[in-house]
């Protein structure tokens, strides 16, 4: 169920939009709470990229199909400001030489993708600001050169394709607006439909009561 008001716990997103309702000269702003489940963009993600076998997002595949790199299990997190993407993760930079694959690089461990949420219309996307890699038990991974290229070059393109449609949410509101704004004409002349898309103020755990 979508809960657009007030942020619950520390397992959902907060964005806080600026919507313009539909008035003409007497449009007026106004700012939405919106509370987002990490669950919900954990399925969409998975829906969108990890769609191959066994749930893998297969993001990279060298021409001599002697090298890969794809994950699993992806899940988002708050980190501070940043919307966290977590996901299990398998690399081997082999080459094929005479017919055969040599491994250069093998590697398992974990990605962390730090990223920063927006909305382009109607839609939450993410951009990458920071990646950093892991080996099972958390400590820091011996992962760099080609390697690491690889991960940056292939995850982040991929990632910034996501997109989480927020029309039903701003639907839900309009409607929310339609059965609880008076009817009176004093108050219809502000009107109840939103006139642009809304914009993105902040995302964090909790909702300010202004954008800054």
């Amino acid at each position: 169920m979508i809960s657009p008001w007030r942020i619950r716990s520390a397992a959902a997103l907060c964005l806080v939009m600026l919507a313009i309702t539909a008035a003409g000269a007497d449009a007026a702003e106004i700012e939405v709470p919106l509370d987002l489940d990490y669950l919900l963009l954990d399925a969409a993600l998975q829906q969108q990229l990890y769609t191959g076998q066994n749930g893998r997002a297969e993001f990279w595949k060298s021409p001599d199909n002697c090298g890969y790199f794809y994950a699993q299990n992806p899940r988002f997190s708050r980190n501070g400001e940043a919307v966290e993407l977590t996901t299990d993760s398998q690399l081997n930079a082999a080459i094929g030489i005479g017919g055969e694959c040599l491994s250069a690089v093998e590697w398992s461990g974990i990605i962390d993708a730090a990223t920063a949420p927006y909305i382009d219309g109607f839609a939450l996307k993410l951009r990458v600001t920071d990646i950093n890699v892991y080996n099972p038990a958390q400590a820091a991974g011996p992962i760099g050169g080609r390697a690491m290229e690889i991960v940056k070059a292939s995850l982040i393109p991929r990632l910034q394709t996501f997109s989480y449609d927020l029309a039903p949410y701003v639907r839900q509101l309009n409607a929310l607006m339609d059965a609880c704004w008076p009817t009176t004409p004093r108050y219809n002349r502000y009107g109840r439909r939103f006139a642009s898309p809304p914009k993105l103020c902040r995302a964090t755990t909790e909702c300010a009561s202004r954008c800054g």
